[in-house]
Protein backbone atom coordinates (compact mmCIF):
# COMPACT_ATOMS: atom_id res chain seq x y z
CA UNK A 1 0.00 0.00 0.00
CA UNK A 2 1.70 3.67 -0.89
CA UNK A 3 2.08 6.03 1.62
CA UNK A 4 -1.09 8.44 0.20
CA UNK A 5 -3.15 5.77 0.62
CA UNK A 6 -2.02 5.04 4.12
CA UNK A 7 -2.84 8.62 5.00
CA UNK A 8 -6.15 8.28 3.86
CA UNK A 9 -6.86 5.24 5.53
CA UNK A 10 -6.12 7.01 8.92
CA UNK A 11 -7.72 10.04 8.15
CA UNK A 12 -10.96 8.17 6.90
CA UNK A 13 -11.08 6.07 10.24
CA UNK A 14 -10.29 9.47 12.19
CA UNK A 15 -13.36 10.65 11.22
CA UNK A 16 -15.48 7.51 11.78
CA UNK A 17 -14.40 8.14 15.22
CA UNK A 18 -14.99 11.86 15.44
CA UNK A 19 -18.20 11.11 13.70
CA UNK A 20 -19.79 8.02 15.71
CA UNK A 21 -18.41 9.93 19.14
CA UNK A 22 -20.29 13.18 18.26
CA UNK A 23 -23.48 10.68 17.38
CA UNK A 24 -22.89 9.33 20.47
CA UNK A 25 -23.34 12.07 22.33
CA UNK A 26 -25.78 13.77 20.98
CA UNK A 27 -28.01 10.59 21.14
CA UNK A 28 -27.47 10.31 24.94
CA UNK A 29 -28.74 13.66 25.48
CA UNK A 30 -32.13 12.55 23.92
CA UNK A 31 -32.40 9.23 24.35
CA UNK A 32 -30.10 8.45 27.33
CA UNK A 33 -28.20 4.56 27.89
CA UNK A 34 -30.69 2.67 25.56
CA UNK A 35 -30.01 4.89 22.89
CA UNK A 36 -26.39 4.93 23.25
CA UNK A 37 -26.89 0.85 23.42
CA UNK A 38 -28.44 0.88 20.24
CA UNK A 39 -25.88 2.62 18.52
CA UNK A 40 -23.17 0.48 19.68
CA UNK A 41 -25.13 -2.68 18.24
CA UNK A 42 -25.52 -1.03 14.93
CA UNK A 43 -21.94 0.48 14.97
CA UNK A 44 -20.52 -3.46 15.42
CA UNK A 45 -22.73 -4.60 12.83
CA UNK A 46 -21.30 -1.90 10.60
CA UNK A 47 -17.81 -2.37 11.47
CA UNK A 48 -18.07 -6.04 10.90
CA UNK A 49 -19.84 -5.71 7.93
CA UNK A 50 -17.15 -3.40 6.93
CA UNK A 51 -14.08 -6.27 8.03
CA UNK A 52 -15.91 -8.99 5.53
CA UNK A 53 -16.07 -6.82 2.89
CA UNK A 54 -12.34 -5.75 3.23
CA UNK A 55 -11.06 -9.34 4.19
CA UNK A 56 -12.92 -10.53 0.81
CA UNK A 57 -11.52 -7.13 -1.34
CA UNK A 58 -8.00 -8.64 0.02
CA UNK A 59 -8.63 -12.27 -0.87
CA UNK A 60 -9.32 -10.94 -4.31
CA UNK A 61 -6.27 -9.06 -4.80
CA UNK A 62 -4.04 -11.72 -3.22
CA UNK A 63 -5.76 -14.44 -5.94
CA UNK A 64 -5.28 -11.75 -8.42
CA UNK A 65 -1.48 -11.59 -7.42
CA UNK A 66 -1.47 -15.54 -7.08
CA UNK A 67 -3.11 -15.28 -10.75
CA UNK A 68 -0.78 -13.15 -12.20
CA UNK A 69 2.96 -14.82 -10.72
CA UNK A 70 0.99 -18.25 -12.06
CA UNK A 71 0.90 -16.54 -15.32
CA UNK A 72 3.88 -15.09 -15.09
CA UNK A 73 6.12 -18.38 -14.85
CA UNK A 74 3.57 -20.12 -16.92
CA UNK A 75 5.08 -17.78 -19.53
CA UNK A 76 8.44 -18.62 -18.45
CA UNK A 77 8.30 -21.88 -18.74
CA UNK A 78 6.23 -21.92 -22.01
CA UNK A 79 9.50 -19.68 -23.29
CA UNK A 80 12.12 -21.83 -22.03
CA UNK A 81 10.04 -24.79 -23.76
CA UNK A 82 10.02 -23.13 -27.06
CA UNK A 83 13.66 -22.55 -27.08
CA UNK A 84 14.25 -26.57 -26.19
CA UNK A 85 12.18 -27.10 -29.14
CA UNK A 86 13.52 -24.56 -31.38
CA UNK A 87 17.05 -25.96 -30.72
CA UNK A 88 15.62 -29.14 -32.39
CA UNK A 89 14.07 -27.63 -35.18
CA UNK A 90 17.72 -25.96 -35.54
CA UNK A 91 19.00 -29.56 -35.67
CA UNK A 92 16.71 -31.07 -38.18
CA UNK A 93 17.48 -27.96 -40.64
CA UNK A 94 21.08 -27.96 -40.27
CA UNK A 95 21.99 -24.27 -41.12
CA UNK A 96 19.02 -21.92 -40.77
CA UNK A 97 20.96 -19.43 -40.87
CA UNK A 98 22.06 -20.07 -44.29
CA UNK A 99 25.56 -19.98 -43.39
CA UNK A 100 28.13 -20.57 -46.69
CA UNK A 101 31.57 -22.28 -45.89
CA UNK A 102 35.24 -21.20 -46.22
CA UNK A 103 35.03 -21.00 -50.25
CA UNK A 104 32.63 -18.66 -52.38
CA UNK A 105 31.31 -21.69 -54.22
CA UNK A 106 30.15 -23.83 -51.06
CA UNK A 107 26.35 -23.61 -50.52
CA UNK A 108 24.63 -23.70 -47.19
CA UNK A 109 25.00 -27.33 -45.75
CA UNK A 110 21.33 -28.81 -44.69
CA UNK A 111 20.49 -31.92 -42.81
CA UNK A 112 17.19 -32.19 -44.91
CA UNK A 113 16.02 -34.83 -47.48
CA UNK A 114 16.71 -34.05 -50.76
CA UNK A 115 15.60 -35.10 -54.30
CA UNK A 116 18.61 -36.57 -56.87
CA UNK A 117 17.72 -36.53 -60.12
CA UNK A 118 16.51 -40.59 -60.28
CA UNK A 119 15.63 -40.92 -56.62
CA UNK A 120 14.60 -39.74 -53.03
CA UNK A 121 17.84 -39.48 -50.73
CA UNK A 122 17.56 -39.75 -47.12
CA UNK A 123 18.44 -36.53 -44.56
CA UNK A 124 22.08 -36.61 -43.23
CA UNK A 125 22.85 -38.76 -40.70
CA UNK A 126 24.08 -35.38 -38.51
CA UNK A 127 26.29 -35.35 -35.44
CA UNK A 128 28.27 -38.28 -34.51
CA UNK A 129 26.96 -41.02 -37.05
CA UNK A 130 29.17 -41.85 -39.80
CA UNK A 131 27.54 -42.99 -43.30
CA UNK A 132 28.96 -45.09 -46.02
CA UNK A 133 28.35 -44.48 -49.52
CA UNK A 134 26.21 -46.76 -51.22
CA UNK A 135 24.89 -47.89 -47.78
CA UNK A 136 21.42 -49.46 -48.14
CA UNK A 137 18.77 -47.88 -45.26
CA UNK A 138 15.31 -46.91 -45.30
CA UNK A 139 14.22 -43.45 -46.32
CA UNK A 140 14.03 -41.25 -43.41
CA UNK A 141 13.14 -37.46 -43.65
CA UNK A 142 14.55 -36.55 -39.94
CA UNK A 143 18.05 -36.76 -39.15
CA UNK A 144 19.28 -39.75 -37.59
CA UNK A 145 20.32 -37.87 -34.92
CA UNK A 146 17.19 -36.90 -33.73
CA UNK A 147 15.66 -39.94 -34.06
CA UNK A 148 13.61 -41.02 -31.00
CA UNK A 149 14.12 -37.27 -29.66
CA UNK A 150 11.48 -36.77 -27.10
CA UNK A 151 11.50 -33.27 -27.71
CA UNK A 152 11.23 -33.93 -31.30
CA UNK A 153 8.08 -36.02 -30.65
CA UNK A 154 6.98 -33.47 -28.33
CA UNK A 155 7.56 -30.78 -31.31
CA UNK A 156 5.78 -32.96 -33.87
CA UNK A 157 2.55 -34.41 -31.72
CA UNK A 158 1.95 -31.31 -29.98
CA UNK A 159 2.89 -27.95 -31.19
CA UNK A 160 3.78 -28.33 -34.95
CA UNK A 161 1.26 -30.21 -36.05
CA UNK A 162 1.96 -28.79 -39.96
CA UNK A 163 5.41 -29.86 -39.53
CA UNK A 164 4.47 -33.36 -38.79
CA UNK A 165 1.59 -33.62 -41.96
CA UNK A 166 4.44 -32.23 -44.61
CA UNK A 167 7.00 -35.34 -43.24
CA UNK A 168 4.44 -37.18 -44.07
CA UNK A 169 3.99 -36.11 -47.23
CA UNK A 170 7.20 -36.09 -47.83
CA UNK A 171 7.94 -39.91 -46.76
CA UNK A 172 4.29 -40.76 -48.71
CA UNK A 173 6.13 -39.42 -51.98
CA UNK A 174 8.89 -41.12 -51.77
CA UNK A 175 7.19 -44.58 -50.92
CA UNK A 176 4.98 -44.52 -54.03
CA UNK A 177 7.98 -43.57 -55.87
CA UNK A 178 9.43 -46.70 -54.41
CA UNK A 179 6.47 -48.90 -55.39
CA UNK A 180 6.92 -47.07 -59.35
CA UNK A 181 10.09 -48.84 -59.38
CA UNK A 182 9.55 -52.04 -57.64
CA UNK A 183 6.64 -52.51 -60.30
CA UNK A 184 9.58 -51.77 -63.31
CA UNK A 185 11.93 -54.23 -61.66
CA UNK A 186 9.76 -56.84 -61.22
CA UNK A 187 8.27 -56.79 -64.69
CA UNK A 188 12.04 -56.48 -66.34
CA UNK A 189 11.99 -58.90 -69.05
CA UNK A 190 14.36 -57.72 -71.30
CA UNK A 191 17.82 -59.27 -70.36
CA UNK A 192 19.04 -62.57 -71.88
CA UNK A 193 21.86 -64.95 -70.89
CA UNK A 194 24.60 -64.65 -73.86
CA UNK A 195 27.18 -67.63 -74.74
CA UNK A 196 30.85 -65.94 -74.65
CA UNK A 197 34.41 -68.21 -75.08
CA UNK A 198 34.20 -70.07 -71.84
CA UNK A 199 31.67 -68.30 -70.06
CA UNK A 200 27.68 -67.00 -69.58
CA UNK A 201 27.23 -63.71 -69.55
CA UNK A 202 24.14 -63.37 -67.59
CA UNK A 203 21.84 -60.01 -66.52
CA UNK A 204 22.07 -59.15 -63.08
CA UNK A 205 19.88 -57.93 -60.15
CA UNK A 206 21.02 -53.99 -60.90
CA UNK A 207 20.65 -53.88 -64.63
CA UNK A 208 16.84 -53.25 -64.30
CA UNK A 209 17.60 -50.67 -61.49
CA UNK A 210 20.24 -49.15 -63.49
CA UNK A 211 18.51 -49.08 -66.21
CA UNK A 212 15.08 -47.82 -64.66
CA UNK A 213 17.22 -44.56 -63.38
CA UNK A 214 18.05 -43.82 -66.31
CA UNK A 215 15.05 -43.68 -68.17
CA UNK A 216 13.72 -41.51 -64.99
CA UNK A 217 16.07 -38.61 -66.24
CA UNK A 218 14.62 -38.97 -69.60
CA UNK A 219 11.28 -38.37 -68.58
CA UNK A 220 12.73 -35.55 -66.17
CA UNK A 221 14.11 -33.66 -69.01
CA UNK A 222 17.52 -34.35 -67.83
CA UNK A 223 18.41 -36.41 -71.12
CA UNK A 224 16.58 -34.70 -74.39
CA UNK A 225 16.20 -38.27 -75.64
CA UNK A 226 16.42 -41.87 -75.68
CA UNK A 227 19.37 -41.51 -77.90
CA UNK A 228 21.30 -39.74 -75.15
CA UNK A 229 20.13 -41.45 -72.43
CA UNK A 230 21.35 -45.37 -74.44
CA UNK A 231 25.22 -43.36 -75.45
CA UNK A 232 25.30 -42.33 -71.68
CA UNK A 233 24.50 -46.40 -70.50
CA UNK A 234 27.08 -47.99 -73.03
CA UNK A 235 29.97 -45.36 -72.39
CA UNK A 236 29.14 -46.19 -68.01
CA UNK A 237 30.60 -50.03 -68.72
CA UNK A 238 33.44 -49.45 -66.69
CA UNK A 239 35.44 -52.52 -64.92
CA UNK A 240 35.27 -55.70 -63.99
CA UNK A 241 36.15 -57.87 -60.70
CA UNK A 242 35.95 -61.40 -59.37
CA UNK A 243 33.31 -62.57 -57.22
CA UNK A 244 34.79 -63.17 -54.20
CA UNK A 245 33.51 -66.47 -53.50
CA UNK A 246 32.15 -67.89 -57.06
CA UNK A 247 33.41 -68.38 -60.53
CA UNK A 248 32.13 -65.10 -61.47
CA UNK A 249 33.61 -62.32 -63.55
CA UNK A 250 31.03 -59.09 -62.73
CA UNK A 251 30.77 -56.37 -65.24
CA UNK A 252 30.91 -53.37 -63.35
CA UNK A 253 28.44 -49.95 -64.87
CA UNK A 254 29.19 -46.20 -63.01
CA UNK A 255 26.13 -45.29 -61.46
CA UNK A 256 27.11 -42.10 -59.62
CA UNK A 257 30.62 -40.33 -59.06
CA UNK A 258 31.17 -42.44 -56.70
CA UNK A 259 29.36 -45.49 -56.63
CA UNK A 260 29.20 -48.49 -59.77
CA UNK A 261 27.19 -51.64 -60.18
CA UNK A 262 27.22 -54.99 -61.41
CA UNK A 263 24.96 -55.41 -64.25
CA UNK A 264 26.33 -58.33 -65.98
CA UNK A 265 27.93 -61.92 -64.63
CA UNK A 266 30.26 -63.79 -66.57
CA UNK A 267 29.72 -67.44 -65.33
CA UNK A 268 32.97 -68.91 -65.73
CA UNK A 269 32.30 -73.10 -66.93
CA UNK A 270 35.09 -75.11 -64.82
CA UNK A 271 37.51 -75.98 -67.46
CA UNK A 272 38.10 -71.84 -68.06
CA UNK A 273 38.56 -70.70 -64.57
CA UNK A 274 42.19 -70.88 -64.64
CA UNK A 275 41.59 -68.40 -67.37
CA UNK A 276 39.22 -66.03 -65.48
CA UNK A 277 41.54 -63.35 -65.21
CA UNK A 278 42.37 -63.45 -68.70
CA UNK A 279 38.80 -63.44 -69.93
CA UNK A 280 37.35 -60.54 -68.17
CA UNK A 281 38.18 -57.91 -70.61
CA UNK A 282 36.08 -60.44 -73.60
CA UNK A 283 33.45 -60.20 -70.79
CA UNK A 284 33.58 -56.66 -70.50
CA UNK A 285 33.33 -56.33 -74.39
CA UNK A 286 30.53 -59.11 -75.14
CA UNK A 287 28.47 -56.93 -72.13
CA UNK A 288 29.08 -53.75 -74.52
CA UNK A 289 27.68 -55.61 -77.66
CA UNK A 290 24.53 -56.87 -75.73
CA UNK A 291 23.42 -54.03 -73.76
CA UNK A 292 22.62 -51.84 -76.87
CA UNK A 293 20.54 -55.34 -78.22
CA UNK A 294 18.61 -54.54 -74.51
CA UNK A 295 18.09 -50.77 -75.00
CA UNK A 296 16.39 -51.72 -78.34
CA UNK A 297 13.64 -53.55 -76.60
CA UNK A 298 13.22 -51.22 -73.58
CA UNK A 299 12.75 -48.50 -76.30
CA UNK A 300 10.04 -50.21 -78.40
CA UNK A 301 8.00 -50.46 -75.16
CA UNK A 302 8.94 -46.74 -74.10
CA UNK A 303 7.54 -44.41 -72.29
CA UNK A 304 6.92 -47.04 -69.61
CA UNK A 305 4.06 -46.26 -66.87
CA UNK A 306 5.66 -46.87 -63.74
CA UNK A 307 8.53 -44.74 -65.11
CA UNK A 308 6.33 -41.92 -65.79
CA UNK A 309 4.66 -42.01 -62.54
CA UNK A 310 7.84 -42.27 -60.41
CA UNK A 311 9.04 -39.33 -62.49
CA UNK A 312 6.30 -37.38 -61.48
CA UNK A 313 6.65 -38.42 -57.70
CA UNK A 314 10.20 -37.07 -57.73
CA UNK A 315 8.89 -33.42 -59.07
CA UNK A 316 6.29 -32.76 -56.54
CA UNK A 317 9.04 -34.26 -54.15
CA UNK A 318 10.98 -31.23 -54.74
CA UNK A 319 8.23 -28.99 -53.98
CA UNK A 320 7.46 -31.08 -50.66
CA UNK A 321 11.36 -30.75 -49.52
CA UNK A 322 11.25 -27.15 -50.08
CA UNK A 323 7.90 -26.88 -48.22
CA UNK A 324 9.37 -28.59 -45.04
CA UNK A 325 12.32 -25.99 -45.32
CA UNK A 326 10.20 -23.13 -45.49
CA UNK A 327 7.97 -24.53 -42.40
CA UNK A 328 11.17 -25.10 -40.51
CA UNK A 329 12.05 -21.51 -41.02
CA UNK A 330 8.97 -20.23 -40.25
CA UNK A 331 9.37 -22.26 -36.87
CA UNK A 332 12.55 -21.11 -36.20
CA UNK A 333 11.64 -17.85 -36.55
CA UNK A 334 8.17 -17.90 -34.07
CA UNK A 335 8.76 -16.67 -30.66
CA UNK A 336 6.87 -18.67 -28.75
CA UNK A 337 5.20 -22.22 -29.82
CA UNK A 338 1.95 -22.50 -29.70
CA UNK A 339 0.23 -25.70 -28.19
CA UNK A 340 -0.03 -27.87 -24.61
CA UNK A 341 1.89 -30.78 -23.56
CA UNK A 342 3.02 -32.72 -20.72
CA UNK A 343 5.86 -30.51 -19.96
CA UNK A 344 4.33 -27.68 -19.41
CA UNK A 345 1.37 -29.16 -17.50
CA UNK A 346 3.85 -30.52 -15.42
CA UNK A 347 5.34 -27.37 -14.73
CA UNK A 348 1.69 -25.69 -14.25
CA UNK A 349 1.30 -27.98 -11.11
CA UNK A 350 4.62 -27.48 -9.95
CA UNK A 351 3.64 -23.56 -10.58
CA UNK A 352 0.26 -24.00 -8.51
CA UNK A 353 1.67 -25.36 -5.47
CA UNK A 354 4.43 -22.87 -4.74
CA UNK A 355 1.88 -20.60 -4.83
CA UNK A 356 -0.32 -22.03 -2.29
Amino acid sequence: MSRRSQIGVVAALSLIVVTVGGLGYVIEGQYGATGVTILSVAVSAGLSAALVILYFRQSAILESQRDLLTAELNRGTREQHTETLRHRVRLWHGNPDRETGESPIDGPQLSLPTVGTCSFNSAPAGGDFIEFAGEEEEFHVIPRQLHGDRYLVDLLNNHARDLKLQMRYVHYLNTRFEEQRSSFIEEFDYGVDVEGDGFTLKPQEDLSRWIFDHLVKIERGIFDSFGEARKSMIGKISSTGNHPEEPIVWVRAKASHMAEVAIYGAHFREDELDNMSELGADARELAEESLPTVLNEVERDFPHDSVQAAAERLDEGVDAVDELEQILLEYDGKPVYRGDCEYLRDARIEAELDSE
